[in-house]
């Protein structure tokens, strides 16, 4: 059996370079379709027609929670790969923690606790206009930003910096730079914090200027910004000269929307542009969970940047998958390994390069450093790039089926009946397999079902048929927990059939006008004719001399197009 080419989808992030990714899949026969992060559909049946899925340093801010969750099914359920790339979007630095996408890596995007600590000034830099009063159930927005800088304060370190900025039309220091320092210190501090209250406008501008002139004088190794707001700038200065001014300085600047009417396309950019990280809520009260991870990242930096030689682990799946000798790497992403991932190449520190891990049907695999010039300049000049990548996205695809599978669905009798006929390549019946079908509604809503035996090789379901619409259909069979054949369809729930009469019922209609001494109107003549009364006048039907004067209209203005046409040519 020659099998396709195998396909994957290439998920660039913001600042990924993705060509050397592609080439070298290219190179070994594997088809790179690369498309933005928003081509991930809401629901798995969207990405079947790939085998698998590579993030390019792809920030969880660029993945709406649906789109996590697809991935999610999309590797568990059906089997399909996953690539994760790291980069300075990626893992931490990209506000994996505690997302579905955390949950399928074989890595925790945790920085671990044990891990070097620089000195830090953090500047918490929090939006105090009228709006920040509204909330919902569990608090304002107010109430639950002045938790979260508390709760940030305390996870910090003694020896940290620490200073608080609110703003509206005007910016005020409400806390200055000073030691975090012991716990009689920390409860001062948050005492200045709780005593915020919102007031006026919003200028976002002039609130950066201002932090920007306090943390310049601050001499920690890291100075890092958190700005909150749920704002919506309409006087858009020039941003850009500032956050450059920033950079050059070697400030960090990380961002928080809060709500639907914050400025997420600015709030965005800062942060990219800034060096940080972005973060959206919807909720105020996951405002304090956001802050205090932000300060865990600023304390503890995620990005590892020195040059190192990876070092093969004990444990690695895909044989083959090492270059020989192994090229030196740039840096990478600080993770941590979950305790049923394998290893394959880590850090002369201990910490994971490569590791992989089964999730559920699918294989992921996940590379800490980058696949650009940034980390991997030695690698890209290797003869072997090419041969590892290609090798480490094939390890993580579903292996080639095994025999034929046909799946159909027809609805009958208010049921959909779903029914596959598995046969082997030399077309015998293939039964006793583990077969299940998931059909995906017009909502988007799932059903997953098991089909059981009823004939050799024959396997039938039925499930109560939903809403009318057009259903997508998804048919797997599987031995030893492995996917081994597959097909898909649709099938179209119709309405109900007492919409399939078209036309007047005229049987019904005229006894109804007879038994209640009316007439049955038939016609616009007959709108003017009642039995035994006489109308006033003639009825007279226009739309014959309605479409004949439209008639005249048309070859007349057709006539006089073409008049114009020659006048302007004889010009």
């Amino acid at each position: 059996m020659v099998a396709p080419r195998p396909t994957v989808l290439v998920v660039p992030g913001p600042s990924a370079d993705v060509r050397p990714l592609q080439s070298a899949l290219a190179s070994q026969g594997i088809v790179a379709a690369v498309q933005p992060p928003d081509v991930i559909s809401p629901r798995p049946s969207g990405l079947l027609h790939y085998d698998g899925v590579v993030l390019d340093n792809v920030p969880a801010a660029s993945l709406g929670l649906d789109q996590m969750k697809t991935l999610e099914s999309y590797v568990r359920d059906f089997g399909r790969g996953l690539v994760a790339v790291g980069g300075e979007r990626s893992y931490a630095p990209g506000g994996y923690a505690d997302t579905p996408l955390d949950g399928v890596l074989p890595v925790s995007a945790k920085v671990p606790m044990i891990r070097r600590k620089v000195p830090v000034a953090l500047l918490l830099l929090i939006d105090a206009s009228e709006s920040m009063s509204r909330g919902n159930a569990r608090g304002t927005k107010m109430a639950m930003a002045k938790q979260a800088a508390a709760d940030a304060v305390s996870a910090l370190e003694d020896d940290d910096q620490v200073a608080v900025m609110i703003f509206d039309t005007r910016t005020q220091v409400v806390v200055p730079f000073q030691r975090v320092g012991d716990a009689a210190s920390r409860e001062r501090i948050r005492q200045l914090i709780a005593r915020i209250a919102p007031g006026g406008g919003t200028d976002v501008y002039s609130s950066l200027q201002a932090a920007l002139d306090l943390l310049g004088r601050q001499t920690a190794q890291a100075r890092h910004l958190v700005l909150l707001t749920d704002g919506r700038v309409y006087d858009y200065r020039d941003y850009g000269d500032l956050v450059q001014t920033y950079r050059r300085q070697g400030i960090t600047l990380s961002s928080i929307a809060v709500g639907d009417d914050a400025d997420a396309e600015l709030l965005r950019w800062l942060a990219e542009r800034g060096g940080g990280r972005y973060y959206f809520t919807g909720d105020p009260s996951e405002l304090p969970k956001i802050l205090v991870e932000e300060t865990r990242l600023t304390n503890r930096p995620a990005l590892v940047e020195q040059p190192f030689l990876p070092l093969a682990g004990a444990t690695g799946a895909a044989p083959g998958l090492l270059p020989t000798p192994l090229p030196k790497l740039g840096g990478y992403v600080l993770t941590s390994p979950k305790p049923t991932a394998s290893v394959a190449l880590s850090s002369p520190q201990g910490d994971a390069v490569l590791a992989e891990w089964q999730y559920g049907l699918g294989r992921v695999l996940a590379w800490t450093s980058d696949a650009d010039r940034r980390w991997s300049g030695d690698w890209l000049k290797s003869p072997e790039f090419a041969r590892f990548w290609s090798q480490a996205v094939r390890w993580t695809l579903p292996s080639p089926l095994e025999g034929v599978l046909r799946a159909r669905a027809d609805v009958a009798g208010g049921q959909a009946i779903v029914a596959a006929d598995a046969t082997s390549e030399g077309g015998q019946p293939v039964s006793l397999r583990d077969t299940r079908a998931v059909v995906t509604g017009p909502d988007g809503r799932q059903a997953t079902l098991t089909l059981r035996q009823v004939a050799p090789g024959h396997y039938e379901a039925a499930d109560p048929a939903g809403p009318p619409g057009a259903y997508s259909l998804w048919v797997g069979q599987y031995e030893g927990g492995d996917l081994v054949a597959e097909d898909r369809g649709g099938f179209v729930v119709p309405y109900p059939a007492e919409y399939r009469r078209f036309g007047a019922d005229r049987p019904t209609l005229r006894e109804l006008a007879q038994a209640t001494g009316g007439d049955l109107i038939d016609g616009p003549a007959s709108a003017f004719v009642r039995s035994g009364a006489t109308a006033p006048g003639r009825p007279v039907e226009l739309w014959p001399y309605c479409l004949l004067a439209a008639l005249g209209l048309f070859v007349a203005e057709v006539a006089l197009r073409l008049r114009l046409q020659r006048l302007l040519a004889s010009r």
